[in-house]
């Protein structure tokens, strides 16, 4: 007997990518290799179209499931994947849905520090530091430090602001012992058990970049002593005398 099928099967659906290194379901990954996965009729061949170009193809299982696998690297960018099934007749569906997806596999980088205004701080006041990174960072599970040199004590300048910017705010508040007359200097920059990342899930260099001159920031957090006191000699004084 002969069985004729004219019959287009229909559309792949289910379109799904992996690894979602970000937010499930925002189409954003760092995964430059990223599996792409669905369901159409059982054993159809399956072509895949990256931007509307045909690229390569697979074969669905007896259940209809198949996945495909991007062979090579992608670069940072945008892409739009679309699928259509050939049955085993020579059938071919209409294109799928499109699914986009986002690569991202680039760290978010310190693109330069703000420094405290040249000045002497004095018990009390706050040495205030900010961080201008590439892109905005995501701050999880931990308070990140900042460490500053002052006169040769390492001291910490903890966050306080600015997760889901560009811009991350550190403070440090000057303590009675505190002295370096000749300008604080930075350390490194610690997570402190904190992850930092940007929205695909690139964790971010912490290598800080070069600085202005640090040499006018001032740290004077001693307080004045009376070291001595002079009397007068060894005398009887009269009205008037001094």
């Amino acid at each position: 007997s002969v069985t004729i099928d004219t019959a287009a099967p229909a559309a792949p659906t289910g379109l799904a990518f992996a690894t979602d290194s970000a937010t499930t379901g925002d189409g954003l990954t760092n995964d430059t290799t990223p599996t792409l996965s669905g369901t159409a009729e059982a054993n159809a061949t399956i072509a895949i179209l990256r931007d509307g170009v045909q690229i390569d193809t697979t074969t669905a299982d007896g259940a209809g499931a198949w996945s495909w696998t991007e062979a090579s690297a992608l670069a940072d960018g945008s892409y739009s994947y679309t699928a259509t099934a050939t049955d085993t007749a020579g059938n071919v569906s209409v294109s799928s849905s499109a699914l986009s997806v986002t690569v991202d596999a680039t760290a978010p980088t310190i693109a330069s520090v703000t420094l405290p205004a040249n000045a002497t701080y004095k018990i009390g006041d706050t040495l205030e530091l900010r961080l201008t990174f590439s892109e905005s960072v995501l701050l999880a599970g931990g308070t990140p430090q900042l460490a500053l040199d002052i006169g040769g004590t390492t001291r910490q300048a903890l966050y306080t602001s600015g997760a889901g910017t560009t811009e991350l705010v550190f403070q440090y508040t000057v303590q009675s012992g505190d002295l370096d007359a000749d300008g604080i200097a930075l350390g490194s920059l610690a997570l402190s058990g904190a992850t930092l990342r940007d929205a695909a899930g690139n964790d971010a260099t912490l290598t800080l970049p070069a600085t202005g001159s640090t040499a006018g920031i001032l740290v004077d957090g001693v307080a004045p002593t009376i070291s001595s006191v002079a009397v007068p000699a060894d005398d009887t004084y009269g009205v008037g005398e001094t």
